[in-house]
């Protein structure tokens, strides 16, 4: 079984999709439905951008090819195979990122018009995730070279005040890092700040959990990292109680990543005798 889905990917890797803007968009919004959806998407968007002359235009068609290669990736049950396509996410977003600026320098940035700053601090987004899940993958040695340039990224997203960017991600992303780092490398004070912070400005109309669940979930984590079970436990019931229907219509942007992260909620919830 494993060959036959590998044999798959490989298959559907060499496969060049000539589509249309309005074609790929659609891909795009039907990313969770399967998975060749997200990965002709991501080619798609790719094969846009390497003939885009516009340079916005071409950053927000390598931000979307980005952001599907790591989507398409976090579904594959192979690791080995994971990495290609976090390897190619961070290659799509760092080619928007080079187009833009030269360094990381607030200067640089003050030239670009908001537009141009939306897809920047997307680009840094995106790169920086896909290389702390491919750090992840790869181990300690690796999560701790790496760390620095993620944090680079993720403060530099917040300083030129862009931090909605989603979902507030570069305080998600420095958040659960916190979490996760051995000290003295991560500091858990920081990260209930950078998770609690990120929850309070996405909150879900009417509910105490964010829209974007990943965050709230990733607060609770911390929780239980810390000892508060109780906390935890609270918080991770509220994001179970939201049904399919509410997830499909409240929130229908997120509602793929939604309803993954309600299932890995569920999980913790049953792990963490709730």
């Amino acid at each position: 079984m494993k060959i036959l889905v590998l044999l798959t990917t490989v298959l559907l890797s060499s496969v060049t999709y000539s589509q249309t803007r309005g074609e790929a968009l659609e891909l795009y919004r039907l990313r969770g439905e399967n998975q060749e959806n997200s990965l002709r998407g991501a080619k798609a968007f790719e094969g846009l951008a390497a003939t885009e002359e516009d340079k916005l235009e071409k950053c927000f068609l390598l931000n979307k090819g980005s952001y599907l290669n790591f989507f398409y990736g976090s579904q594959l049950t192979d690791e080995d195979q994971e990495l290609i396509y976090l390897e190619k996410s961070i290659d799509l977003s760092n080619q928007c990122r080079d187009l833009l600026i030269t360094d990381l320098d607030a200067d640089q940035v003050n030239n670009l018009i908001d537009k141009e700053k939306d897809e920047l601090a997307l680009s840094l987004y995106q790169g920086g995730t896909s290389l702390a899940r491919l750090s992840e993958i790869k181990g300690t040695t690796t999560a701790l070279k790496n760390w620095p340039e993620i944090r680079k990224r993720m403060n530099f997203i917040i300083k030129i005040k862009k931090s909605e960017t989603a979902n507030y991600g570069a305080h998600r992303t420095l958040g659960i890092a916190n979490t996760k780092m051995p000290s003295p490398f991560g500091d858990k004070k920081k990260a209930l700040s950078y998770l609690s912070l990120s929850v309070e400005k996405t909150k879900w109309n009417g509910r105490g959990v964010s829209q974007y669940l990943f965050n709230s979930i990733s607060l609770a984590d911390l929780h239980f990292k810390k000892k508060d079970n109780e906390i935890g436990c609270q918080i991770l019931q509220e994001v179970n109680s939201i049904t399919k229907e509410e997830l499909r219509t409240e929130v229908p942007d997120l509602y793929y990543e939604n309803f993954v992260d309600q299932d890995r909620s569920r999980r913790l919830f049953n792990e963490m005798d709730c």
